[in-house]
């Protein structure tokens, strides 16, 4: 996980395959304030070894402080060592 911002009422993030293999079928979950039960959902179909896709999904939030965290293989799917993991989440705090 990448570059993660709020802006205009939409999460921007980009996914990077850090990877040696490519990966089919990867989630990525977005979250606000540690809701699970509410989170946004994505699948990349495809995403070759060293290639990067960007995402913007629109995400309105209510006027305060919150937290949002993007997870990419949340349900650890990918087979990789686990300090290697570490690079699969990205959380950033905003103001509205």
């Amino acid at each position: 996980m990448e570059d993660l911002l709020y802006a205009g009422g939409a999460v921007q993030f980009r996914v990077v395959n850090r990877g040696a293999l490519d990966v089919s079928d990867v989630g990525v979950a977005v979250v606000v304030d540690d809701r699970y039960s509410s989170h946004r959902y994505l699948r990349l179909p495809w995403l070759a070894a060293g290639d990067a896709e960007a995402f913007t999904v629109p995400l309105e939030l209510t006027p305060g402080r919150h937290r949002l965290e993007v997870i990419a293989d949340p349900q650890l799917e990918i087979l990789e060592r686990p300090e290697l993991q570490t690079n699969n989440r990205l959380a950033l705090e905003v103001e509205v």
